[in-house]
């Protein structure tokens, strides 16, 4: 998975779609980040960091949850990302979230500063994930919770195997960068955590399945995860015929709605 990582540019891919990714997240994982927060226990006035925050599925939440006299910090990489989610918080006159542009792996926050960690669909997108989960682990206070969501080894289905197959016919075969599927079970995870010097967690899975959906929307979620970019390391004429192909089979199959399997570990430090 490395070398998936290695091809896999994040801040280019996820910065070009950000209007796609936000489209993805309303209409489909946007329900992980509902579900982190419950998790996660957040309240009133408390402090809560949300690492990779893209576009604020998150982290509008929690803000609204801690109320003025809480604090919520988000962090994400990419301009485009946190262009869109400050323009959502103007919206709603949230004045107690701190936007930082910056890389979750490089975070200069005071330890025992965070009452919740959050990490929502993200983790697996660091070479050094048990590092991550380390430095998350530092900033939170006792009793603090870490609640970090991973893909559980089924996402967009059926649209990611229709987009596979479809592609694998014009262009032969296909494998795209998949960083989602580490780590993608409770062992996996465990190890991680364990490496992370994090011995104690429990973990929910949990099935994400979107409201109805014509052909149109289940593209710009293919967008939205950066998938359709991929197909450029082809030549411009493949990944032409490419997309097209992608869009044919969809208007085909006719598919109603997508489903994303999510696990969530989460820890509460001593």
């Amino acid at each position: 998975m490395s070398d998936d990582l290695s091809i896999f540019d994040l801040r280019t891919t996820f910065g070009a779609n950000a209007l796609d990714y936000e489209f993805l997240s309303r209409q489909h994982l946007g329900v992980a980040s509902e579900r982190a927060i419950a998790l996660a226990g957040i309240d009133r006035d408390m402090a809560v960091l949300d690492a990779g925050c893209g576009t604020g599925s998150a982290t509008i939440p929690a803000a609204l949850l801690v109320g003025p006299r809480g604090r919520v910090v988000a962090v994400d990489f990419a301009p485009e990302m946190l262009a869109l989610a400050t323009e959502k918080a103007s919206y709603r006159a949230l004045l107690n979230i701190e936007w930082r542009l910056e890389d979750m792996t490089a975070l200069k926050l005071a330890p025992g500063s965070f009452d919740a960690v959050l990490c929502v669909l993200g983790i697996f997108n660091v070479a050094d994930m048990p590092a991550l989960a380390a430095s998350f682990w530092r900033l939170l206070r006792p009793g603090g919770r870490l609640v970090l969501a991973s893909t559980n080894g089924r996402l967009l289905d059926p649209i990611y195997t229709l987009f596979l197959d479809a592609v694998c016919d014009v262009c032969g075969p296909f494998v795209p960068a998949q960083p989602w599927l580490q780590p993608h079970t409770a062992d996996q995870m465990v190890a991680v955590l364990a490496r992370a010097g994090i011995a104690a967690a429990r973990f929910v899975e949990e099935t994400v399945i979107s409201p109805p959906l014509a052909p149109e929307d289940c593209w710009r979620i293919i967008r939205g995860t950066g998938l359709d970019l991929m197909l450029d390391v082809e030549s411009p004429e493949r990944a032409r015929r490419a997309r097209a192909a992608v869009k044919q089979a969809l208007h085909a199959r006719g598919v109603a709605s997508v489903a994303t399997s999510v696990l969530f570990a989460v820890a509460v430090k001593p």
